[in-house]
């Protein structure tokens, strides 16, 4: 059974440093290309996690698994390998109740034993009556950016190992990321 992740960061000058030179790298990568083509890319995905489709995403709904399901679809298209052999999720159980978190990987050329993760969260709150929280800046966009992210980095490479995950339960108490 696939672990579930816990990270511990020990922030040093030295490791600040490294992830100051990879965010200015990133914002580097992902400003390159087509323009138009990546703003298009990038509007589909925020109105796919905001769209009236996913009913807010709310986690462990049968809309927060579409919502998965395109992540896996994009991750697949953009060249990402599943993270563990079992296959794309990471499954986890708190307080009685099943989450999974969506896991893919961009192997590194050089340092491949050194991981830099990119993450947000796929959830949302869903419905309250006839109300659809559509939770387009909470975390629709976000996922959009990582989404995009990870498909310039599985084009282009990287001297690291990128992990990219998408957090499931975060509305519920950061549930996915613990």
């Amino acid at each position: 059974q696939p672990c579930h992740f816990s990270f511990i960061f020990a922030q040093t000058n030295e490791t600040m440093k490294r992830i100051f030179f990879f965010t200015a790298v990133l914002l580097f990568l992902t400003s390159h290309g087509s323009a138009q083509s990546r703003r298009e890319r990038l509007k589909e995905h925020v109105y796919y996690f905001a769209s009236d489709s996913l009913q807010g995403r709310k986690a462990r709904s049968e809309f927060a698994t579409k919502a998965s399901e395109y992540i896996i679809k994009e991750y697949e298209s953009a060249g990402l390998s599943p993270f563990f052999a079992e296959g794309w999720y990471d499954r986890f159980r708190r307080d009685g109740k099943d989450f999974k978190n969506v896991v893919g990987v961009v192997q590194g050329t050089d340092l491949k034993d050194e991981y830099i993760v990119l993450g947000a969260h796929y959830d949302h709150l869903g419905t309250h009556g006839d109300t659809i929280y559509y939770g387009a800046h909470d975390n629709a966009s976000g996922c959009a950016a990582v989404l995009d992210m990870a498909r310039t980095l599985a084009r282009d490479g990287s001297k690291y190992t990128i992990v990219v995950m998408f957090f499931s339960g975060e509305e519920l108490g950061l549930e996915g990321s613990h």
